[in-house]
C-alpha cells in the first residue's frame, strides 16, 4: 500500500469572492500544491513477530490458591486487586456462587515462564481438580488463572490443540505478567452441557462467559489463534481486554505500563466485543478475522494511543460497528481493513478521536454508515472504497480538519459525503451522555479532494458546516442531487469550478473554536488548518437561525 502525494488545497490564500448570500460566501481556495505523504504503520507484523519473542519455559512457582488467605496476599508479586478488580461487576460474586463457597479457588502463577504441563507440575497433584487433560489435545482450566507480573504463560498448539475455559466454574484468564497464546484455540464451555457457550446479544448480556483480561504492566502477544464464545456485558469482562489498572494497584505503585501487545492472525468469532482496550499504548491489531461478534469487533476506547489496526476483516456484528475507536484514541492508523455486513458502521472515529490516518479500507454493506466520523477532528480518510451502505458513505459530524481524499464512494442509500453540525444534548442516542468526560464544540469542517462519487442516494450534503472545501471530485450516475442541504443552490457554481481552481464554501459567521490537542497532520504540512475566528469572545455560530450554523443546530438532531 502506498499513500497518495496529500495536497494542502489553501497554501496561495483564497481568491475573490464569487458568490456570497445571507449565509454562506464561495471564493477559490488557492493552488493545489503537494504536501507530501504520510506515515503508515508498520504492515510487515506476522505470527513471526510472536513466536520469536515466546520465550523457553522453565518452569516456575504457582499452585492453587484461595481469594483472601494468607498464601495469596504473601504472594506479592501479585497483589489482591487484580482477582479483586473484577468484584464490582459481578464476576467474583459469579465464581463464588458457582464455588459455594466465599473463599474461591484459582491458579495463580507466580514467577517464571510455563507451558500447560509447567502448570500443571507446579499446582500438584492434589489439586488436579483445577485443570482436567482430556483427549484429543484438550485442556479445560476449570479456576480462573492469574499471571503474575513476574510470570509468563505460553500457551501453544505445539502441546495442546484447545483450551476450554469452563464457564460453569467461573473459569476466567486475567494476565499482569505475559501471555503468548499460539496456534491454539481458546473457547468459553459449558462443561455441564458440554457445549461452547455461543450466544446472541439478547442472550450475552448479563450472563457470565469466560474471558481474557491483561491489566496494566502486561504485554499480551496473540498469534494464529481461535477465540471463541467469550466476555459478556460486565465491565472488563468484554472477550479479550486490555485495561490499565487495577485501580487500588495502578496508583499505590510507581504507574505501571499501558498495557499492549501483538494481535496477529488470529479469528474472534462469537465474542462479546471481539477486542477492547483501555487506556492501552503501541497495540499491533494486524490480519485477525473478527466473526459474528455480539457488540463491536474491535473497539479501542479511552485515551489508548499509537494502534496499528490493519489488514483486518471484520464482519457479521450483531449489535453495533465492525470497527470503532472512542473517546481520545489518538495518532492511530486504520490500515487496509475490511468491514462489512455489520449492524452499525463499517468504521466509525468517536468522541474526541484525533490524528487518525484512515486509508485503503473497504468498507461495504454495513447497515448503518461505510464511515462515520463524530465529534473527531483532525482526521484523513484516503483512497477507501466505501459503498452498498444502507446510510451514508462518509458522514463528519462535529469534526474539522477532515481532509477526505481520493475515495471511491458509490451506491449508497444516503448521502456519499456528509458533513453537519448536531446539538447532542437533543439527539437520538446521546441520552447520558456525560458532556464534562465527553465535551464537544458544534463545529464541521471539511476537505473534499479527488473523490469518485457514483449512484448514491445524494452527492455531497452540509448542514451548519463552517467550511467546505472541493476540488475534482467526479459524479457519475448521481441521478438524484449533486450537493444539497447548504449547498443546495450552488449546484452549477460548484459543478462549474469542479475541475478548475479549488473551491472554498465558508459560512458567513466564523466560530470561535476552544484549543484541543494539536493535529500532527497540520504539523507536517499534509492538510490545511480550518479557518476560524481570532476572536477571544464569541461562540459556534448556534444561537442565530440566520447562520448556516443556527439553522442546522435548531433542527431535529442527528
Amino acid at each position: 500500500l502506498t499513500p497518495p502525494m496529500l495536497v494542502n488545497a489553501s497554501t496561495a490564500g483564497d481568491g475573490p469572492v464569487i458568490h456570497y448570500d445571507d449565509r454562506l460566501n464561495v471564493r477559490p481556495s488557492g493552488a493545489v500544491l503537494p504536501a507530501g505523504k504520510p506515515q503508515l504503520p508498520d504492515l510487515r507484523v506476522d505470527s513471526s513477530d510472536v513466536t520469536r519473542a515466546v520465550p523457553y519455559p522453565n518452569g516456575g512457582s504457582a499452585g492453587v490458591v484461595v481469594g483472601g488467605e494468607g498464601r495469596y496476599v504473601r504472594l506479592g508479586g501479585f497483589d489482591s486487586p487484580y482477582f479483586d478488580g473484577e468484584s464490582n461487576n459481578g464476576v467474583r460474586d459469579y465464581v463464588y456462587e458457582q464455588n459455594k463457597t466465599i473463599t474461591p479457588e484459582f491458579i495463580f502463577l507466580n514467577h517464571g515462564t510455563f507451558t500447560i504441563a509447567d502448570v500443571i507440575a507446579a499446582i500438584g497433584r492434589d489439586q488436579a481438580a483445577a485443570i482436567d487433560v482430556l483427549p484429543d489435545g484438550i485442556v479445560r482450566f476449570n479456576r480462573p488463572l492469574a499471571i503474575g507480573s513476574e510470570a509468563t504463560l505460553v500457551l501453544s498448539g505445539e502441546e495442546v490443540r484447545e483450551i476450554q475455559l469452563n464457564a460453569t466454574t467461573g473459569a476466567f484468564i486475567v494476565n499482569a505478567g505475559k501471555l503468548d497464546i499460539v496456534g491454539t484455540r481458546i473457547v468459553g464451555f459449558d462443561a455441564e452441557k458440554n457445549i461452547e457457550l455461543r450466544r446472541s446479544y439478547e442472550t450475552a448480556m448479563h450472563r457470565f462467559r469466560p474471558f481474557l483480561l491483561s491489566w496494566s504492566g502486561s504485554i499480551t502477544n496473540l498469534a494464529d489463534s481461535e477465540f471463541v464464545a467469550l466476555g459478556y456485558s460486565a465491565g472488563r469482562s468484554y472477550g479479550v481486554t486490555f485495561n490499565s489498572g487495577p485501580v487500588d494497584d495502578y496508583y499505590h505503585r510507581a504507574g505501571p505500563a499501558a498495557p499492549t501487545g501483538t494481535i496477529v492472525n488470529n479469528s474472534f468469532d462469537n465474542l462479546y466485543y471481539g477486542f477492547y482496550a483501555y487506556e492501552a499504548t503501541d497495540v499491533q491489531l494486524v490480519g485477525n478475522e473478527y466473526r459474528d461478534n455480539i457488540i463491536y469487533g474491535i473497539d479501542p476506547h479511552d485515551r489508548s494511543e499509537r494502534l496499528n489496526i490493519s489488514l483486518n476483516t471484520a464482519y457479521g456484528t450483531a449489535k453495533k460497528h465492525g470497527i470503532i475507536i472512542s473517546r481520545e484514541v489518538n495518532d492511530s492508523f486504520i490500515v487496509g481493513n475490511l468491514s462489512f455486513d455489520n449492524y452499525g458502521s463499517g468504521t466509525m472515529l468517536d468522541r474526541s478521536s484525533i490524528g487518525t490516518l484512515v486509508f485503503a479500507n473497504t468498507l461495504r454493506g454495513n447497515h448503518g454508515d461505510g464511515m462515520a466520523v463524530f465529534e473527531s477532528p483532525c482526521t484523513i480518510i484516503g483512497m477507501n472504497d466505501v459503498g452498498n451502505n444502507n446510510r451514508a458513505g462518509i458522514k463528519v459530524r462535529n469534526s474539522w480538519d477532515v481532509l477526505l481524499l481520493q475515495n471511491r464512494i458509490e451506491g449508497n442509500k444516503g448521502t456519499a459525503i456528509e458533513g453537519f453540525i448536531s446539538d447532542l444534548t437533543a439527539s437520538e442516542g446521546s441520552e447520558g451522555r456525560n458532556f464534562t468526560l465527553d465535551p464537544y464544540q458544534p463545529v464541521t469542517a471539511f476537505s473534499a479532494i479527488g473523490n469518485a462519487l457514483r449512484g448514491n442516494g445524494a452527492g455531497i450534503q452540509t448542514a451548519g458546516a463552517s467550511e467546505v472545501e472541493l476540488y475534482g471530485n467526479q459524479f457519475r450516475n448521481q441521478s438524484k442531487r449533486l450537493v444539497a442541504g447548504d449547498l443546495d443552490g450552488l449546484q452549477g457554481l460548484l459543478l462549474e469550478q469542479a475541475d478548475g481552481t479549488p473551491t472554498l464554501v465558508s459560512s458567513n459567521c466564523k466560530p470561535v473554536l476552544q484549543p484541543i490537542h494539536g493535529c500532527p497532520f497540520i504539523e507536517a504540512g499534509l492538510i490545511s488548518q480550518t479557518r476560524f475566528s481570532t476572536s477571544e469572545t464569541g461562540d459556534f455560530c448556534t444561537g442565530d437561525d440566520t447562520t448556516a450554523q443556527g439553522e442546522a443546530f435548531s433542527m431535529v438532531a442527528q
